[in-house]
């Protein structure tokens, strides 16, 4: 891109827009997408992305707008390893479906990229199923998570038994919480802000 066409680019109307619509007009895009998926594997970046490669003061804005790139989902390791250092210390939002193939495929490895970062999340939404990978995944959930808002997990085909306690109790944020078929000792998190409960084929033991 040459000289004058950068100097038509911000020559433009939309260009003009200040910082902050800019970024809000992408993080509305970003939010219509995930509002749309539901935790599917992709192999790259998501079509929304396109937006920071249409001129350098949108990819500038893009790339300095962290919760942009709060978002996580199975995906390559090199996309992960991206959204994490884009994301910068933004809380995430975490979403992850092992009912599909590519999900059960790509998912130790990425289990394996986001639990250090455990302490960031602040929602997490679970559909697994009641295989190896599904009692890794919940095994792995056992440190502290103190920005956590939400949490949902749904359990396919057998419930699963959390053989630990989850976020080691320490859940002081949680609003939101709403489990089906799974086992989940959900009285050992905190729940002293919590303000939505949905249980759904729990077993009195549980609850």
């Amino acid at each position: 891109m040459d000289g004058n066409e950068i100097q038509r680019n911000f020559v433009c109307f939309i260009s003009r827009l200040p910082v902050e619509t800019l970024e809000a007009i992408f993080m509305y895009g970003a939010c219509d997408y995930y509002s749309k998926d539901d935790g599917h594997a992709i192999p790259t970046a998501p079509s929304w992305v396109n937006v920071s490669y249409i001129c350098r003061h949108w990819r500038y804005i893009t790339l300095n707008s962290p919760a942009l790139w709060s978002n996580l989902f199975i995906a390559s390791p090199r996309w992960t390893e991206e959204l994490l250092a884009r994301s910068k210390p933004a809380p995430l939002k975490l979403y992850v479906n092992l009912q599909r193939q590519d999900e059960k495929r790509g998912g130790p490895c990425f289990l394996k990229q986001v639990m250090s970062h455990l302490g960031r999340i602040q929602e997490l939404h679970l559909h697994l199923t009641a295989l190896h990978d599904s009692y890794q995944f919940l095994s792995k959930l056992s440190s502290p998570a103190p920005r956590l808002q939400i949490l949902e997990i749904t359990m396919d085909s057998c419930p699963s038994k959390w053989s630990s306690v989850p976020f080691d109790g320490e859940t002081p944020a949680l609003r939101t919480l709403r489990l089906w078929d799974c086992l989940v000792p959900w009285h050992s998190l905190k729940l002293s802000r919590l303000t939505t409960l949905s249980l759904s084929y729990i077993s009195p033991i549980y609850i």
